[in-house]
């Protein structure tokens, strides 16, 4: 019979945990009549936001609508220009960044990198701590330059931790990770105990971690108090109300004089590029539905015993799960560039 070694999803055994936080006050971080801009472009007008201890917050949105600079704002990290930020009782915070994985010194080994962050005076267990973000034995003494990408970004949260912290932020924290190390730190993050903000395209991420979702478009800040299908719910359900025009549109409209055909042509141009976007929307997020549901099946296939005894192809059954991880990936891709699109077309027509 043919040895089939253990598939790569068997590896959860390996158990990556961060340290217990600290209890932090009931509102961990809060920005209150924030502006904020970069040279003469505002991005952020009269910003308002109120994060809790356990909140889990996905920061949704397109690309270039203010997220990262959001996250920023709230982590300290930017300076708002107008306004108040105010951190909870008890509060650490810890930011992560893809910066802090190239910060890394390829010359050092795990342990001495880590040692490295370690304040003086701090009593921490530097191998114990490591332990936890699954380096153990001879791992630990491996050089940062030989470093996969997931064992650099396990690293570089591990020196974030090195004191334990209630409020974390992290900017696309699955960057480069192999599959399994998304599984890993996706666990790690369901069950830590602090509050956390989160920018990721990894739907998989947000909707098995999130409990709340803050859009973020062209500056403005929508609050959606609940898991990203609730939120996905939500903004369908408003793309299906019809606007409303103001009385001051109706006014304008009414006084600017008949369009001409080639303005009627552009504005059902411009529908037809809107409803086209929303479409091809829908159906990347009912592929994605179906492919979830695929995916939890094999996952739950490979946690049996019962699946590695002899009769059963595991190494299919593995084959079929890391091909479906990757057709996931590509999915989240092709979302968020029909989402950008759709957010384009709405901006023509004037639709926010």
């Amino acid at each position: 019979m043919e040895k089939v070694d253990a598939p790569v999803r068997s590896r959860k055994t390996m158990k990556l945990t961060f340290p217990r936080p600290p209890r932090a006050g009931r509102v961990v971080v809060e920005l209150k009549d924030v502006r904020f801009g970069y040279d003469a472009r505002p991005v952020y007008e009269s910003l308002d936001v109120a994060l809790e201890r356990d909140d889990k917050v996905a920061l949704a949105g397109p690309n270039g609508a203010g997220k990262t600079t959001l996250l920023k704002l709230l982590a300290g990290v930017l300076q708002a220009q107008a306004g108040n930020r105010r951190l909870g009782h008890n509060v650490n915070l810890g930011y992560f960044a893809q910066h802090q994985i190239e910060a890394l010194t390829p010359t050092n080994t795990v342990l001495q990198e880590l040692r490295s962050a370690i304040p003086p005076q701090a009593e921490v267990d530097a191998r114990k701590l490591l332990g936890r973000f699954l380096f153990s034995g001879d791992d630990a003494e491996k050089r940062v330059a030989i470093l996969s990408g997931g064992e650099r970004t396990r690293l570089a949260l591990a020196k974030l931790l090195v004191s334990p912290v209630n409020l974390l932020f992290l900017d696309e924290p699955t960057n480069h990770l192999d599959m399994w190390s998304r599984d890993v730190l996706e666990d790690a993050l369901q069950e830590y105990g602090g509050a956390i903000v989160l920018i990721t395209h990894d739907r998989h991420l947000i909707r098995n971690v999130a409990n709340r979702v803050i859009e973020v478009v062209n500056g403005r800040v929508t609050n959606f108090e609940g898991d990203y299908d609730y939120y996905l719910s939500k903004r369908e359900d408003a793309e299906q109300k019809p606007v409303t025009p103001s009385p001051r549109k109706e006014a304008k409209i009414q006084t600017s004089g008949p369009k001409s055909k080639e303005q009627k042509r552009l504005e059902a141009q411009r529908r037809a590029e809107t409803k086209a976007a929303k479409d091809k929307v829908r159906k990347i997020e009912k592929e994605m539905e179906r492919l979830d549901i695929e995916l939890k099946g094999l996952e739950e296939t490979l946690a049996q015993p019962d699946t590695y005894m002899a009769g059963t192809d595991v190494a299919e059954i593995s084959r079929n799960y890391q091909e479906g991880r990757r057709r996931q990936q590509a999915l989240e891709a092709a979302w968020t560039d029909a989402m950008q699109s759709l957010e384009a077309s709405r901006g023509t027509l004037g639709v926010g």
